[in-house]
């Protein structure tokens, strides 16, 4: 059955996000992790990622199109499942159950918008590090070779979490080594940082 791609939620209080463009199209080939689309929230542009790898088919929405969050945009077939005849309807994916749901939502993954020098991109292949891990400081957050550098020369141990939370934690001033993690093997997910603000910002109101 073909994957649900889920449009993921930015925050608790975020209902719905715009479409700016697909980055790919019905019919593509992606990797896990491979950006898919540009979104645009109030606050910043992000990209959702591929969950798994395969073929993208079955896109819901236009550009330009404002989608409520937990929304399914698309689909993805696994590497040699056949395309179905017909896509589930939205009555049928209505009906998909909690768990489905929601380890359709844990794996829709989204990061700020970067390029990488080619530099860089070789170093990183041959260290094998994750590039959405690596905070670029080069123009417009692009990673530089200094980027790659520097993450090479940090102690093992590193705090497992999506691009989006360590932009959210970024953005609030969390320390990502004070968060509960919720997803996968405990990684951080932007859903878990916004509960450390929202929980602080209580506190000093009731202060």
């Amino acid at each position: 059955m073909p994957i649900p791609i889920i449009l993921p939620k930015f925050g608790f209080t975020l209902e719905t996000a715009d479409i700016v463009q697909w980055l790919k199209q019905d019919g593509d080939s992606v990797r896990a992790g491979d950006p898919i689309c540009e979104v645009t929230t109030d606050k910043v542009n992000m990209e959702v990622e591929a969950p798994e790898s395969g073929t993208l088919i079955g896109q819901r929405f236009e550009a330009g199109a404002t989608v409520p969050v937990t929304e399914i945009i698309a689909y993805l077939l696994r590497p040699g499942e056949a395309r179905p005849s017909e896509l589930p309807s939205t009555e049928t994916v209505g009906n998909l159950s909690i768990r489905e749901v929601n380890e359709a939502e844990s794996r829709a993954d989204v990061s700020p918008i970067t390029t990488v020098s080619p530099v860089a991109q070789r170093m990183a292949e041959a260290a094998k590090i994750d590039l959405t891990q690596v905070k670029g400081t080069g123009p417009n957050n692009r990673i530089t070779r200094r980027d790659v550098e520097t993450m090479l020369a940090q102690p093992t141990g590193k705090v497992r979490a999506t691009p989006a939370a360590r932009h959210l934690a970024e953005q609030s001033g969390v320390n990502l080594q004070n968060v509960n993690g919720s997803g996968p093997h405990g990684r951080i997910q932007s859903a878990d940082v916004q509960a450390v603000v929202e929980a602080a910002t209580a506190i000093s109101h009731a202060c």
